[in-house]
């Protein structure tokens, strides 16, 4: 980003990234396979609307790219602002999609572990109560010593 004086702006909030974009139109030229990433930038760097549509063909943010960049004329920077934002709001979506799996799938583990946390302590409590049973000691005492309830020291006693 640059000032109004042509001056780069920097601070805190802005990374600044130097790309080759030499490596990636060579990768296509060589018929490689290309990342996402790299597909934009080839497409940076065409001016046939052809090639441009070929190598977006099946990525909708791609073609939504694409369209923003094709009628852009080189000498002025000229492009279709709302296919540009289109671009960006793809951009943002995808992004959230993925934070959002990523948060699902945290929580979805934490659950899972909960729960086996609770199966698992609840079947270590009965086989202590199995093994209480197996010593003769009175479900009452059992019940208050392994957090079961009567009923289900009694329905294991009865399946020892």
């Amino acid at each position: 980003m640059r000032d109004d004086k042509n001056l780069y702006i920097t601070d805190d909030n802005y990374i600044t990234y130097h790309v080759n974009l030499e490596i990636a139109l060579k990768k296509w030229y060589n018929k490689e396979k290309l990342t996402r990433l790299e597909k934009l930038f080839v497409m940076m760097q065409l001016n046939d609307k052809e090639k441009i549509r070929k190598i977006s063909k099946g990525d909708e943010m791609l073609m939504i790219f694409g369209k923003s960049i094709e009628g852009a004329n080189e000498e002025y920077g000229v492009y279709d602002k709302e296919a540009a934002d289109e671009f960006v709001r793809q951009i943002d979506i995808a992004d959230a999609e993925e934070k959002g799996i990523e948060q699902g799938v945290k929580q979805g583990v934490k659950q899972g572990v909960k729960q086996g946390l609770k199966k698992g302590i609840a079947q270590k409590a009965k086989d202590i109560a199995k093994n209480m049973l197996k010593a003769n000691m009175n479900v009452a005492e059992i019940s208050k010593l392994t957090g079961l309830n009567q009923k289900e020291i009694i329905k294991l006693s009865n399946n020892l």
